[in-house]
């Protein structure tokens, strides 16, 4: 009785293919000719080939469709009317004019005017906003700081069209030599 279990495991064990008791469910594998395995190795590198190659045509349209996005942001960029220039912050004297320019600089598109309002000063210190000229890029803002001056940060914004910038100038006060 052992005997037959004994046989009938090893001929399931064959059937479902364990190698490691002598039983290949590959019967193609044994007695092929080298060439047979060469060409099954050729075969088998060529697959591996042709799937590196679907991955690098994959990336390839992926870094194509990304540069097309690239090229439309920066034609868009261009098409822009303007574009508000960094501000630095400026030092007034208490009971004394400043001069601040406001740089903006336009797009390729850009004819219109540029309206420039200066909001939320610190107390004591006043502003008139302007326009800076369809053929211009600069507009001279002038600061009038009365004796009571404080520090703080301005509102500068600059606005064409649909389009608008906004952005904080920080005004510091000189302090009086005593």
């Amino acid at each position: 009785m052992q005997k037959l279990l004994g046989l009938l495991i090893l001929g399931l064990a064959c059937t479902i293919g364990f190698s490691t008791v002598g039983c290949s469910k590959k019967p193609e594998q044994k007695g092929q000719t080298e060439e047979e395995k060469k060409a099954a190795a050729a075969a088998e590198a060529a697959e591996k080939a042709k799937k590196k190659a679907e991955e690098a045509k994959k990336a390839a349209e992926e870094a194509a469709k990304k540069a097309d996005e690239l090229k439309k942001a920066a034609e868009e960029s261009r098409k822009k009317l303007f574009s508000l220039d960094e501000l630095k912050a400026v030092e007034v004297e208490p009971g004394k004019k400043t001069d601040v320019t406001i740089k903006i600089t336009r797009g390729d598109q850009s004819e219109d005017p540029v309206e420039i309002k200066i909001d939320k000063l610190p107390k004591g210190v006043k502003a008139e906003g302007g326009t800076i000229a369809k053929d211009k890029s600069d507009l001279k803002v002038t600061l009038d700081a009365d004796k009571d001056a404080k520090e703080g940060e301005a509102t500068v914004t600059a606005k064409a069209g649909k389009q608008e910038y906004t952005q904080p100038l920080k005004i510091t006060v000189k302090k009086a030599k005593e």
